[in-house]
């Protein structure tokens, strides 16, 4: 995403609690030259600037996060804080938002949404992006090819990209 200037990356990372996966998270976002990232499922119960220098380097300056709730969930947000502010954080139970203030610019908001992985729960949390664009992409046989299509017409109708991860492994 790219707001006059700026990048933006989510990504869902499926756990930031082992270094090998930090390091391979490290190099792509620092590739990328995004000024925000938002990461999913992060895994993390307490994330610290310790934890955000050694997962996202010094430029990442400003951060906030969701909890996980033991080994499910999270989210954290970090920020290139000479590029944008990020204040205002709003935490729900399954998203954190906060208000982007671009210089020069107006401010906006920004909504990271991990949602729950009970399937009771699922249909509570508008427009889950925890749920899957591919059958393929599923490590499992059950395939829930309904949530697959309203996902992709959300995916559509926000003209949104899905950006494949090479090297699944990491």
């Amino acid at each position: 995403m790219d707001c006059k200037g700026l990048s933006f990356l989510v990504w869902n990372v499926r756990g930031l609690n082992d270094p090998g996966r930090c390091r391979a998270i490290r190099a792509i976002i620092l590739k990328s030259g995004a000024a925000v990232v938002a990461l999913c499922e992060s895994k993390l119960e307490l994330v610290t600037s310790f934890d955000i220098n050694a997962m996202l380097g010094p430029r990442f300056d400003g951060f906030d996060y969701l909890p996980a709730s033991g080994t499910r969930g999270g989210i954290v947000i970090a920020w290139q804080s000479s590029l944008v502010c990020l204040d205002s954080f709003v935490q729900g139970v399954f998203s954190l938002s906060a208000r982007v203030c671009p210089s020069g610019e107006a401010p906006w908001w920004i909504s990271v949404v991990y949602g729950p992985t009970c399937d009771l729960l699922k249909p509570a949390v508008v427009r889950d992006f925890n749920l899957l664009l591919d059958p393929e992409d599923k490590n499992n046989l059950q395939v829930r090819r309904s949530w697959i299509r309203r996902f992709r017409l959300v995916i559509n109708e926000l003209a949104l990209k899905d950006a494949p991860l090479i090297g699944r492994d990491c």
